[in-house]
């Protein structure tokens, strides 16, 4: 999936989760470097609205967060004013990826934070636990100024828009993209 951001016409970056076996998969492992390659797409439907609301939520799990970053790189800082906050769901410690990047990105837009939530971390973990919908009621939502962009497992998508449709914010602030 692209992880771009969407200014650079020049070159785009992949983030691409490898599974034990699978013919994509299977066809990363054995690239040498150099090989040209073609690509189509990409095939997603969501966009990100500008301008950017005053608090931006981008939830995923895995690889969903190849859309949060083309959005972060791309928008974050064109909109200094709004507050960008991700959660990024992944399984144990052992998952986490891109932390590199993400620290490169909060150390060049002051206006963005995030955090790992591990649904299965060893005992000695000491970040957030669980699921990433477990942790919306803490976000400070205010819910004329925030907008929430969903992206990865399709249980997880549906999970945090019954979350959102509980406390009543309005569907119309939600945008999601499912991977499944």
């Amino acid at each position: 999936s692209l992880a771009s951001d969407d200014r650079i016409k020049t070159q785009f970056t992949l983030l691409i989760k490898l599974f034990g076996e699978g013919k994509a998969s299977d066809f990363i492992r054995n690239l040498k470097g150099g090989e040209p390659l073609q690509f189509t797409g990409p095939f997603g439907k969501l966009l990100f609205k500008q301008p950017a609301a005053p608090q931006v939520i981008l939830m995923c799990t895995g690889a969903g967060l190849s859309q949060h970053m083309s959005f972060l790189l791309s928008h974050a800082e064109r909109f200094p004013q709004s507050q960008f906050k991700l959660l990024v769901g992944v399984w144990n410690e052992g998952e986490i990826f891109y932390q590199n990047e993400l620290e490169a990105l909060k150390s060049k837009v002051k206006n963005f934070s995030y955090d790992f939530v591990l649904d299965k971390p060893a005992d000695s973990w000491k970040g957030k636990r669980g699921f990433v919908t477990d942790y919306i009621k803490e976000l400070g939502i205010d819910k004329t100024e925030t907008h929430f962009y969903l992206c990865g497992n399709p249980a997880m998508i549906k999970g945090a828009k019954e979350v959102l449709a509980g406390s009543n914010f309005p569907a119309d602030r939600i945008f999601a993209e499912s991977f499944g």
